[in-house]
């Protein structure tokens, strides 16, 4: 793990501007909540409503149109003839890309531009000012919770994850994270499934959910489901990406599936599962239940993008037309995609674990599986393990956990502590 990885995608971005948002408070300021906030709302344009519809990729020339003439993508947007955009994130790369916005359905003129970059830069000074408190797990949680909550794969990014694209922010994100790089405190965040106590989080009184007796003949019966639809979406596929309409944008092997999962343990000995949660309900209050994993279980290890487009290049299944409206829409990119074949994949393997290192380098980008083909990793929870087989039990009685917060923080504790 290095500054390339927590800068490479959205998400980490977003990690690290929510620090130093944290870090200002504590200490008792407010200019860069306020330039990010005259920033958000400044790069949405539409502010007020749940759906964001975002503009800018990056800089371009104040007095061109950045989508080229008649709002033709400019040359750096265009696939080539493989299909794959050259700002499509190729698994593995050392730089980052910071081009990963849908694009604007008009053109972007030249005082939008201006606009733009005087916001980009007031938010990087501010950035740049910031003085940034000691990582310890009290003061990473809460930022980390609020960059994985944030996500979204179904609209184009916010304003905020818009801002933090921009070339002038670059260089004060990477501040922030050579901070907690050198701190030590995000070693851990690299862990596979086998370096901490599993627990399963169940959320207000429903309790845990029962292990299924081998996933296999569900995964099979998804797979046909999928494919079956694909072919059926595929004969009225619109020309406009954005006709598409939305799905099932995620690529995690969950819903329908609901296959038992896992996450480790916090410092503070926390379920890693209460805190970290996409697009969360709000929940106060859950139920952990442990989970033992039988020894020499075979589990993929998800430590960043490299090894996402791996899983998906050793075992693709096309979801084009399932993800296309979506995916456009979040990363700007129209062409192939594919996912696991979580059928295959669970003949080889017995779980598959996305560490948090994993998800904050990998989530939301458009990854380059082959020539022709790209991947999301999406609706998939940091430290997450989904589990194949039929072996994994719970064990033990429930504890419930309940989510404290003061003005500046929020964790979670024992009900009876």
């Amino acid at each position: 793990m290095d500054v390339s990885t927590l800068m490479a995608g959205p998400r980490g971005r977003r990690f690290l501007l929510e620090f130093a948002v944290t870090s200002e408070r504590r200490s008792g300021g407010h200019a860069l909540s306020h330039a990010v906030f005259e920033a958000d709302r400044a790069l949405d344009p539409e502010p007020d409503r749940g759906a964001r519809y975002v503009a800018l990729v990056g800089d371009a020339p104040e007095e061109s149109d950045a989508r080229g003439e008649g709002g033709v993508p400019a040359e750096a947007d265009v696939p080539d003839e493989s299909g794959v955009p050259a700002e499509a994130d190729a698994p593995g790369s050392a730089e980052p890309s910071f081009g990963e916005v849908a694009p604007r359905p008009e053109p972007i003129h030249a005082r939008y531009l201006t606009t733009a970059k005087s916001l980009a830069t007031t938010a990087a000074k501010a950035l740049t000012a910031t003085p940034l408190v000691d990582a310890t797990w009290a003061s990473l949680r809460g930022p980390l919770a609020d960059a994985v909550d944030f996500a979204r794969y179904w609209q184009p990014p916010e304003g905020t994850d818009v801002l933090l694209t921009r070339e002038e922010m670059r260089t004060p994100l990477e501040r922030v994270a050579r901070h907690l790089l050198t701190s030590g405190a995000l070693d851990w965040w690299t862990r596979s499934a086998a370096d901490s106590e599993q627990v399963a989080m169940s959320w207000e009184d429903e309790g845990p959910a029962t292990p299924l007796g081998g996933a296999h003949p569900s995964l099979a019966e998804n797979r046909t489901t999928v494919t079956e639809a694909e072919r059926r979406l595929a004969r009225r596929a619109p020309a406009d990406p954005v006709e598409a309409g939305s799905g099932e944008w995620w690529s995690a092997p969950s819903w329908p599936l609901w296959l038992p999962q896992s996450a480790g343990l916090a410092p503070d000995g926390s379920p890693i599962a209460a805190h970290l949660v996409e697009d969360a309900f709000g929940w106060e209050r859950g139920m952990g239940n442990r989970l033992v994993v039988p020894e020499g279980v075979r589990v993929y290890e998800i430590g960043g993008a490299h090894d996402w487009a791996e899983l998906c290049r050793r075992f693709p299944l096309e979801v084009t037309h399932h993800k296309r409206g979506d995916w456009f829409h979040t990363t700007g990119r129209d062409g192939a995609w594919v996912i696991p074949d979580w059928a295959e994949v669970a003949m080889e393997y017995d779980g598959v674990h996305l560490s948090i290192v994993g998800y904050l380098e990998a989530a939301g980008r458009a990854l380059v599986v082959d020539a022709r083909a790209c991947t999301v990793l999406a609706g998939w929870d940091p430290d997450t393990t989904y589990w194949f087989t039929a072996d994994v039990r719970y064990v033990g009685e429930p504890r419930t956990w309940i989510q404290r917060a003061s003005d500046l923080d929020y964790w979670w504790e024992p009900a009876e502590g």
